[in-house]
């Protein structure tokens, strides 16, 4: 998913979480290094880590309904 271009680009292909990270674009040549550090996120849709149940309760009881979530940015 990940390739080198000709003008020396990295170029990463449908990006998912796990390509997150710092990447370091590092050059050298007989007189020193440089080298530079870029960030990548990745944001996603929502996705349910568990969803709400179907409850049945007594008059004037209490109804609880718990549902989590995750993705980028968090919900």
């Amino acid at each position: 998913r990940a390739e080198f271009s000709k003008d020396s680009s990295l170029i990463i292909k449908n990006a998912s979480i796990i390509d997150e990270g710092t990447y370091v674009c590092e050059a050298e040549n007989s007189v020193g290094t440089i080298s530079s550090e870029v960030s990548l996120t990745v944001h996603s849709r929502p996705n349910f880590l568990s969803r709400p149940k179907d409850q049945r309760i007594g008059l004037n009881g209490i109804a609880k309904f718990e549902c989590a979530a995750t993705g980028n940015p968090p919900p």
